[in-house]
């Protein structure tokens, strides 16, 4: 989950210029702003991966789902979509934002989503989102679409089509659960609805932010203008599931109470010891453990 800038600051070293020779706290200071740089720089210039490199690393299958006028990676298990029950994942934000501006490229450099699926011994496929995973943006790539219009019907009417397209090829697929990291927990809110009652399905997210408008509300950054609010919306019908980290500051649990007071069929798991990122992927075979039951 990225935070949405709204300001930029100005910082200046804690140390006056008239002191040509710092010493003490200001060396320690400095030895530590000269040792990081260069790991900064490292981070910088990695690379966004390929679809290939993901497939490679992750030992899954590339291809490219049709999703109206917009392509959508999806990387599947072998053999994952020939099961009546399919896991599918969505993954978070990832970089919409650099500084303050908007992302020329918003893939991440690194996937919960990803690393969650290669935990999961179920058959499993990850689908990403309009414009993530490409090398070079097409003209209907604007940057709304990964920034303010993130979750929105554009966003999730594509990637309907794209599933209901892969489901319509699968006539073997009767369930499937909707397994959303961070922001990719709305998505899977968002969509659940709209493949009922062709596919039973179920919903299991991870530090989802649910509540859109307080989430924006707690950080006080630049609302979500063109994005639907999953706490504004109708009942899934599906069976859900929230986890939540106890500790997680980047969704803290106490910004999804609207969600949960909109559908109150839906079961929120707090997790003490859990933030945003710790301690998901490792314990994750337990985890999945807790997915609701499927339901048309």
């Amino acid at each position: 989950m990225a935070i949405i800038p709204f300001m930029s600051s100005r910082r200046t070293f804690p140390f006056s210029s008239r002191n040509s020779s710092p010493t003490g706290t200001t060396r320690q200071l400095l030895k530590s702003v000269f040792v990081t740089l260069p790991l900064f720089f490292v981070a910088a210039c990695e690379h966004i991966p390929t679809p290939a490199q993901l497939a490679r690393h992750y030992q899954l299958e590339a291809t490219w789902l049709q999703g109206g006028d917009f392509e959508l990676l999806s990387l599947a298990r072998p053999g994952a979509l020939e099961g009546r029950r399919l896991h599918i994942y969505l993954g978070g934000d990832g970089q919409p934002w650099q500084g303050t501006q908007p992302a020329h490229n918003p893939t991440g450099r690194r996937s919960m989503a990803l690393d969650l699926l290669q935990q999961d011994t179920a058959p499993a496929l990850y689908l990403g989102r309009p414009c993530y995973h490409l090398g070079t943006m097409p003209a209907g790539c604007t940057a709304n679409l990964w920034t303010a219009g993130r979750y929105s019907h554009t966003v999730i009417d594509s990637m309907n089509t794209a599933l209901q397209g892969l489901l319509r090829g699968h006539p073997n697929i009767e369930e499937v659960v909707l397994i959303g990291y961070s922001g990719g927990g709305n998505l899977a809110v968002l969509l659940a609805p709209r493949l009922r009652p062709g596919v039973a399905v179920a919903v299991l997210t991870v530090a989802a932010n649910l509540d859109t408008d307080a989430w924006i509300a707690h950080h006080r950054v630049l609302p979500l203008a063109d994005s639907l609010n999953p706490a504004g919306t109708a009942s899934t019908g599906a069976g859900e599931a929230h986890l939540q980290g106890e500790q997680d500051k980047i969704v803290p649990p106490a910004t999804t109470r609207a969600y949960f007071q909109q559908h109150p069929a839906a079961r929120a798991i707090p997790l003490a010891g859990f933030d945003h990122r710790c301690c998901w992927v490792g314990q994750w075979p337990q985890l999945l453990a807790l997915a609701p039951q499927a339901q048309r």
